[in-house]
């Protein structure tokens, strides 16, 4: 009688250390998968924004005069249920975009902006944060945006063959 017992036993334990396997696997499999989703969709993000920002500058180096551009870029407050961050970086070899989500900061996309950094292109520093907002007072000029924000721009600014370009805010 003992033996039916014990044996009711190793399998019933049996079954469930299978499930919990099973049920681990598929766990850390749909995890994994989340995160290349959102990696991907951090990506086009980037490239969303670096497209614009190089329209933007192309459109600066057609004018002979100097000028702000602003354009308003529909992006989405969240991936997959996360905020992120868009932000410009500059590096030695390009300034890169990435974005990159609030509470998993490994998962994340980046996109090259196509010059070199030695170029006439720089990115946004506050020393021309009263020079712009004299140009545009309803601006919020910064390198780097978050998706709960409203109003998301990109922008460029042409003044005496300098190019500088940023990201931000309109009021």
């Amino acid at each position: 009688m003992s033996e039916v017992t014990v044996a009711h036993i190793i399998g019933t334990v049996s079954l469930m250390a299978l499930f919990f396997c099973v049920g681990s696997y598929f766990s850390l499999s749909f995890l994994t998968l989340k995160q290349e989703i959102t990696t991907v969709q951090l990506e086009k993000v980037s490239n969303y924004f670096a497209a614009n920002i190089v329209d933007l500058v192309s459109l600066c180096y057609m004018s002979k005069t100097d000028q702000l551009i602003i354009k308003r870029l529909d992006v989405p407050t969240s991936l997959m249920g996360y905020g992120y961050a868009v932000t410009l970086l500059n590096t030695t070899e390009a300034i890169i975009v990435r974005s990159s989500l609030f509470s998993l900061t490994a998962v994340s996309g980046e996109s090259a902006l196509p010059w070199a950094t030695d170029a006439k292109i720089h990115l946004y520093t506050q020393t021309i944060k009263s020079y712009i907002q004299a140009k545009q007072p309803s601006l919020n000029p910064d390198v780097e945006v978050f998706s709960s924000q409203l109003n998301i721009v990109a922008w460029c600014l042409k003044q005496d063959n300098e190019i500088t370009i940023g990201v931000g805010t309109l009021d």
